[in-house]
């Protein structure tokens, strides 16, 4: 596979395994490699999701950094193959939760800690509750056709979805947006009932996006009337 250069955002951090933790891949994953600054090689895994087995393998690189404010490393797909299922089954790679620089979504950064015991990363769970639940999801996709759950849309779409279903202050509606590197907030504010969806590749046949993804429109909606909220309640303080 030729080199991929990874985007970045926010401080960088190196990840460093403890000995429990390389003794517990080294027993579950007998074909990665852990390596100095990336784990490499296969991963093999059977999983049931409503009673449906999937027995199926990738092979993966996982870059021992993070990036703030994420708390995963980044992870790709080291030999094509979820490129090759994205042809297949006419999909584009964004569609399969796969990033412009290859790297793998597993989840929108402000639910990361949540799939943690206490919030803190280990690569047990990592493993159990993200990397290996994506690539069944994949591999459901591929066999089947469509998901097997209901998830979040890729990029900004998911960042909006989730702003959307949270109680959540201005200020940190802001620090979710700005995270993402696809479009700023002023763009986001200029949003109408009439603007194209995000998703859209055609310019010139966009879907409004409150029809294409009506909870992002949604998101859209409750950050404008935050925003409004607290112009008013500055506007009473100074009168």
């Amino acid at each position: 596979m030729a080199d991929i250069v990874l985007q970045s955002c926010g401080l960088e951090k190196e990840l460093v395994l403890c000995d429990t933790e390389k003794e517990w891949l080294y027993k579950n994953y007998p074909d990665l490699e852990i390596l100095k600054d990336r784990i490499a090689g296969k991963i093999c895994f059977y999983r049931s999701y409503n009673d449906i087995k999937i027995v199926d393998n990738f092979s993966i690189t996982i870059f021992l950094k993070i990036y703030s404010p994420s708390i995963l490393p980044k992870v790709i797909n080291s030999d094509n193959k979820i490129i090759n299922i994205a042809k297949v089954i006419s999909k584009n790679l964004d569609e399969l939760h796969i990033n412009s620089d290859g790297s793998f979504c597993l989840t929108v950064y402000p639910k990361e800690k949540s799939f943690f015991t206490n919030g803190v990363f280990n690569i047990q769970e990592f493993f159990t509750n993200l990397l290996e639940p994506y690539l069944y999801w994949v591999s459901f996709y591929n066999k089947y056709g469509r998901a097997p759950w209901g998830e979040y849309s890729h990029g900004v779409l998911g960042l909006l979805e989730f702003i959307a279903e949270e109680n959540l202050d201005f200020r940190s509606m802001y620090k979710i947006i700005k995270y993402n590197r696809e479009v700023n907030f002023r763009d986001i504010i200029a949003i109408c009932r009439q603007s194209g969806c995000f998703c859209c590749k055609n310019e010139f046949k966009k879907n409004k996006m409150r029809k294409c993804h009506y909870q992002a429109w949604r998101g859209v909606k409750k950050i404008k009337q935050s925003l409004l909220n607290d112009f008013r309640l500055m506007f009473a303080c100074n009168h």
